[in-house]
């Protein structure tokens, strides 16, 4: 909703709060500061449509991960009752919630080394590290 979408409803609202007045006071009677807080209708109404008119403004608070889901994206939910992220196909993107492009498994590094034995004969030594922890998996002579 744009400036002048905002100004028109504006006007709208109270125009309607006016009229609903208007039929208040030439039907029963009464004055206009005696209907239901009118001072408080038009001030409360515009505050409403400003705040309405600021929240459009600004991106959705998944935004970043709402476009990467529609690009194919896996996504992920943090679960407060598994205390941990699950895999989710259809994300409702509520806002208390924490959402998250799922996280690729990080490869494995392997290094292979060549030096000789104790005969003298060159052997290559292969040492492979765990790409999640940087830990060494396994070490073997390759022949």
């Amino acid at each position: 909703m744009d400036k002048v979408q905002l100004d028109r409803l504006t006007i709208l609202i109270e125009r309607c709060i006016e009229e609903s007045i208007g039929w208040c006071v030439e039907s029963r009677g009464c004055e206009p500061k005696d209907v239901l807080g009118y001072n408080g209708w038009i001030e409360d109404a515009k505050k409403f449509l400003t705040n309405i008119g600021n929240e459009m403004n600004k991106p959705h608070k998944h935004a970043e991960v709402i476009k990467a889901w529609a690009d194919g994206a896996e996504i992920e939910r943090f679960s407060t009752v598994d205390k941990d992220w699950v895999s989710v196909d259809s994300p409702n993107w509520y806002p208390e919630n924490k959402y998250r492009i799922k996280p690729q498994p990080k490869t494995d590094i392997v290094f292979v080394v060549g030096a000789p034995d104790a005969d003298g004969q060159n052997r290559c030594l292969e040492h492979r590290y765990s790409g999640e922890t940087g830990e060494i998996i396994s070490s073997r002579v390759l022949l």
